[in-house]
């Protein structure tokens, strides 16, 4: 049976991100979906208000898939991911997370995000996307990009500028961090083959990856030499070897 692999991009990303791992999944005879996350042009018009609305949306739309189906995210797809882990995990046979988190556990923390995160929304509604991107690719997150080909940085920012003001602001408000539960405490009942990955160079990602290992039965940490916070930008044969591996050792 043919494996599938549903790959779910990071905020301000597209299907596109993928497509480098995408295009090696597909040589290794994987079957590859790139499903879009709310507010990037995903059934911009479906009501969903929030984390967990678009949590039941994409269950939806990943129950039709052929299995058996491993779920890979990034980021924030990698948040949605965890989420469709906790609710949906009879829809799967196995996850990987790309520097993600399963949510902020205190309130304070929960609030200052919150905090941020308007911020962040007030730019894009002030200054537009062009304005938004130019400030948001200078976050010590992306740091590591710098030594990236410049045509690899120009086709990610060309993917940030295709988004709309109103659908990145609709993503922040529903799906930001600060609109995420906690999944922490669900995070020891999960039952279904995770692997955490992580850039070495992101240090509070590899930290957060490391606690999630403590509480995850039998999950393995994927640490990739060299990079930061977007391994799929970065090391794209990185993660489809992992994804690979994965995959057939679920099938």
């Amino acid at each position: 049976m043919t494996p599938t692999v549903a790959l779910l991009h990071g905020f301000t990303g597209s299907p596109n991100s993928f497509r480098s791992v995408a295009a090696m999944l597909a040589e290794r005879g994987v079957r590859v979906e790139t499903p879009r996350l709310l507010g990037h042009g995903a059934d911009d018009d479906a009501d969903v208000h929030d984390f967990e609305g678009e949590v039941e949306r994409l269950a939806r739309t990943l129950g039709v898939l052929t299995r058996p189906l491993h779920l890979v995210g990034y980021s924030l797809g990698g948040r949605v991911a965890i989420g469709l882990l906790c609710r949906h995990p009879e829809l799967l046979s196995g996850v990987t997370l790309v520097s993600a988190q399963p949510g902020l556990a205190a309130v304070a923390a929960r609030l200052d995000r919150r905090t941020a995160d308007e911020v962040w929304c007030g730019l894009l509604e002030t200054r537009g996307v062009p304005g938004f991107v130019d400030a948001w690719e200078k976050l010590p997150l992306f740091a590591t990009q710098a030594s990236l080909p410049a045509r690899v940085l120009a086709e990610q920012r060309a993917e940030r500028l295709s988004h709309t003001c109103g659908g990145l602001v609709r993503s922040l408000r529903a799906c930001g961090l600060a609109e995420m539960p906690s999944y922490w405490g669900e995070l020891a009942s999960v039952n279904v083959p995770t692997t955490l990955m992580v850039g070495a160079h992101d240090a509070k990602f590899v930290a957060i990856a490391g606690q999630m290992r403590e509480r995850m039965r039998g999950a393995a940490l994927e640490v990739i030499p060299g990079v930061g916070h977007n391994v799929v930008l970065e090391r794209p044969a990185a993660v489809a070897d992992v994804v690979s591996r994965a995959v057939m050792a679920g099938t």
